[in-house]
């Protein structure tokens, strides 16, 4: 019901006649205009793709405007701007597009950026400036900005990198990787055999090195430290970052975390003073909190939101805009628990200014800044979790019955993926930059461009 179709090359280079974005007067049954708040292109490409079934699994929101589509089979494709190293075409195709499209800034059609037959991907790791892909070999690539060092490519280094890279512990090639993320310019990586290191920008502490510098793969004592911390269990199951800090999850439902803590990021309540570069348990400023268990979490820019095991919701960080509560103060020192979701939050994904919240009855919620279309009503902020209304998209079709899968929120833009006949974007301009997305289904994709109604 929601697999998607991988086009081959051909499709790339020229798309079926009955899909092409230039001819606006081209109006195939089952479309709906593309000046309407949404439009749909209905199983147009069943027929002639139904053999390369290939399902998405996961779609996530990157940044500059990008999404990315992993692929059940490890193939990852990728939408939005041309122009930036943080989308994983390589220079020449980069170039090569351009010299065909010279006044296109955006994608006409999904690119695929790495296939599943010669590499196949687990993970998409968005950074502020550079993106991790990581192999289901244990292997970790890379691609973007690299001024400080943040991946360690094998061979030589460069300072901005189109297409990926694979990134590498010196005099280690070998090694593997079971997880990593990635912050504005800097990385944290846990090797198989449960070993961390750091590299790039350390200038708070986010590299957890006591150098406020650079650092190159540097490895990290991370158990000692949780030991000297009387924690129980060493074994890290999840690990994210903010713009400049650095949070895991451990196998017994605790999350701990490095690096700055001027917006409260870490919960350590106002006054408190530390060294930023050492591990500290999050949320000491809360006796609620610290009993709590944690079942998931999710780094927006200066901000993070967090799911316990009984499905509560707790906020801390930057909230100038409200982006994790309709709590007046700009910055949450102190973890903070959102009531009305008490018992039904199942995921959060924070992004840039704004937050979506997913609930076990998979309703999606959004707060924060939309100047960017963020999600749906352009240049509005929401004060509070606020209900995205999903049935104007789903109204023309009956029989859809709709199952929200993942959400996920980038610097400016979101993404839901619904488990329906269709698989609904929420992305800026989406009429403008991405209708040719419709390329890659057999079933609907559903475009937002103009306001579409919120639950308040």
């Amino acid at each position: 019901m929601y697999s998607l179709i991988a086009l081959s090359e051909e499709y790339y280079t020229h798309p079926p006649s009955g899909l092409s974005t230039s001819s606006s007067s081209s109006q195939e049954e089952g479309c709906t205009s593309p000046n309407t708040p949404f439009f749909t292109y209905s199983k147009m490409l069943s027929q002639n793709l139904k053999e390369r079934n290939i399902r998405i699994k996961e779609v996530v929101a990157g940044t500059d405007r990008l999404v990315f589509f992993i692929a059940v089979d490890g193939s990852v494709y990728v939408l939005g701007k041309v122009d930036k190293c943080t989308n994983g075409m390589t220079k020449d195709a980069v170039e090569d597009w351009k010299l065909k499209n010279p006044n296109k800034e955006f994608l006409d059609f999904p690119q695929c950026i790495v296939r599943g037959c010669d590499k196949p991907m687990e993970k998409v790791i968005v950074g502020f400036k550079h993106t991790l892909f990581h192999a289901k070999d244990g292997e970790i690539y890379g691609c973007g900005d690299n001024d400080r060092r943040q991946m360690n490519f094998e061979g030589f280094h460069v300072s901005r990198a189109f297409g990926l890279r694979k990134i590498v512990l010196p005099n280690e090639p070998n090694t593997k990787f079971k997880l990593a993320c990635s912050g504005c310019d800097f990385s944290v990586y846990i090797t198989n055999d449960e070993r961390m290191f750091s590299s790039g920008g350390n200038y708070s502490g986010q590299c957890g090195i006591g150098v406020y510098r650079d650092v190159l793969m540097a490895e990290i004592n991370y158990k000692a430290q949780l030991e000297s911390l009387h924690a129980p269990c060493t074994t890290i199951t999840k690990i994210n970052a903010t713009y400049n800090t650095t949070i895991f999850l451990t196998a017994d439902q605790k999350l701990y975390g490095f690096g700055d803590d001027s917006y409260g990021c870490l919960g350590c309540g106002e006054l408190y003073q530390r060294d930023n570069y050492k591990i500290i348990r999050v949320g000491i400023s809360s006796a609620d909190f610290l009993k709590e268990q944690i079942a998931d979490f999710s780094c927006g820019l200066f901000f993070v939101g967090v799911i316990t095991c009984s499905n509560d919701l707790y906020v801390l960080g930057y909230n100038n805009f409200c982006q994790i509560s309709c709590n007046e103060t700009s910055q949450i020192y102190i973890p903070t628990k959102i009531t009305p979701f008490n018992g039904i939050a199942q995921s959060i994904s924070c992004g840039g200014y704004h937050s979506l919240l997913l609930t076990t009855d998979m309703r999606v919620f959004g707060t924060g800044d939309t100047s960017d279309y963020a999600f749906f009503k352009v240049g509005a902020q929401y004060h509070h979790f606020t209900e995205l209304n999903l049935k104007p998209i789903f109204a023309k079709r009956k029989q859809d019955r709709v199952k929200t899968l993942s959400i996920s929120a980038g610097v400016s833009h979101s993404v839901v993926y619904t488990l329906s006949t269709s698989l609904t974007l929420c992305f800026p301009f989406m009429n403008k930059i991405l209708r040719s997305a419709n390329h890659l289904s057999d079933v609907d994709i559903s475009f937002w461009n103009e306001d579409v109604e919120m639950r308040v």
